[in-house]
């Protein structure tokens, strides 16, 4: 049940419905049929709000103290205003990107870091596979786009870490866009996470993995019986209910091979990224894509076309 929704409207992308929500700064989630006790679900959501009180999240696609540098030089002469906006507005040219990647350990974080930075396992500066993990937050730089920066996340609730401290241990402000990552089902602290994101404003993005490995499975162990579309069907349902089960409306899922990044959604994923990047953010980003499909190889034409004077 959402409290203080503004306003909202579907769009369709790809054949898929999506439900794009405004809230008002004073949005509250309330979520008293969830299976969590009252008490700890009011001190996760609490501690959320508590957090986000503390910080101030820049979203202007020219920041005001370059408008005001730009005012300035205006006052004194028209070249220096000329030298100034040069050097000023690079800022949007080389905007960091930060892109935080959740989930649980064997979610498939580094090879879909991998897979995003066009690194093989191998390669030396790859995300390490398998290797459980220690650190609260590990960085990976794309090797193509310096500006571009991955960062693996644990799973809220992992590392020993009390859910309401999560936000402030993984550095929530300092991201662009999150990756929730899972390869099995959501959980529901996952889901949590996600409405408190959006509060803010931001995006994230529920990405179910290794649907390889399932079809493989299940043509193993049926292959008389066995249909590629009923079963990519039964896993999209089988994460859409976790949502159900909890009086939550189901955001896009987006089913996905690491191994295989021009079947099932991958391309959709990478569409939709790009389009919710904030304007200055969303050239590099579209510069960084495998060239897996023709659609990514002509969008990053028309993207560089677009740099021509």
């Amino acid at each position: 049940r959402k409290e203080g929704l503004v306003h909202g409207k579907r769009l369709q992308h790809s054949g898929q419905w999506f439900l794009q929500l405004n809230y008002s700064e004073r949005t509250h989630w309330t979520r008293d049929s969830l299976s969590f006790s009252s008490t700890d679900r009011g001190d996760l959501e609490s501690s959320f709000t508590a957090y986000f009180n503390n910080i101030e999240i820049e979203n202007k696609i020219i920041p005001p103290e370059i408008i005001h540098s730009i005012k300035r030089s205006l006052k004194k002469s028209v070249l220096l205003a000329q030298n100034s906006i040069s050097g000023e507005l690079g800022y949007i040219y080389y905007a960091p990107i930060n892109v935080a990647v959740i989930g649980e350990s064997g979610a498939g974080k580094s090879s879909f870091i991998n897979a995003l930075r066009g690194v093989r396992p191998e390669e030396e500066d790859a995300t390490h596979v398998g290797i459980a993990e220690t650190a609260m937050r590990t960085s990976y730089k794309h090797p193509k786009i310096e500006t571009l920066t991955f960062w693996k996340l644990p799973g809220i609730g992992t590392m020993n870490i009390p859910p309401k401290y999560y936000l402030e241990k993984v550095k929530f402000q300092e991201y662009d866009f999150f990756v929730i990552l899972s390869s099995t089902r959501f959980k529901l602290l996952e889901l949590d996470l996600a409405q408190a994101i959006r509060l803010k404003r931001k995006m994230c993005y529920f990405v179910r993995t290794k649907v390889d490995v399932d079809l493989r499975n299940e043509k193993e162990s049926k292959p008389g019986t066995f249909d590629r579309v009923k079963t990519l069907q039964q896993v999209r349902r089988h994460c859409v209910n976790t949502f159900i089960q909890n009086n939550m409306d189901a955001p896009p899922i987006f089913l996905i091979s690491n191994h295989n990044l021009s079947d099932y959604n991958f391309p959709v994923l990478m569409d939709i990224l790009i389009k919710y990047l904030p304007a200055q953010k969303r050239h590099n980003f579209t510069l960084s894509l495998p060239n897996n499909t023709v659609a990514v190889i002509d969008r990053k034409h028309k993207s560089l076309q677009q740099c021509i004077l």
